[in-house]
């Protein structure tokens, strides 16, 4: 049951996390002139609800490796590191590692999102990491 909603989590941060992106980068521009709110609050909200999902993102990563980790051993076993690189070594933990190489490009690219005038790495960086 707890893995299932750590899994939930995860879904639901990556969709997030994709939203905030897709809206910050292609919708945002698109609709500055129409918006009865200012633009540089939009832009905060936008920039802060992003940094969340990615946090969320990172920390559902870790604690699906931990559940999937305590699921191949015995109850009273302790988790060692050995159980961890097995799991990181298989096809579900390399693609994990992929989701959060894109979560702390994601949280990389969010920090940078808040300067005035944002460089364009940094949003490509964010495109990317909603992408993987």
């Amino acid at each position: 049951m707890t893995y299932a909603a750590v899994r939930w989590l995860g879904y639901l941060a990556a969709f997030a996390l994709i939203g905030t992106t897709v809206f910050r980068i292609w919708l945002m521009p698109r609709i500055i002139g129409a918006a009865a709110e200012p633009v540089a609050a939009m832009s905060r909200r936008t920039v802060r609800a992003g940094r969340f999902a990615a946090v969320i993102l990172a920390l559902s990563i870790l604690l699906k490796l931990y559940f999937q980790s305590r699921s191949m051993i015995e109850p009273d076993e302790p988790l060692s590191f050995d159980i961890v690189r097995l799991i990181i070594g298989s096809p579900w933990g390399i693609g994990w590692l992929a989701q959060g190489t894109a979560a702390l490009g994601a949280l990389i690219g969010w920090r940078a999102m808040t300067r005035p005038i944002p460089a364009r790495w940094a949003t490509g960086l964010v495109a990317l990491s909603a992408v993987g």
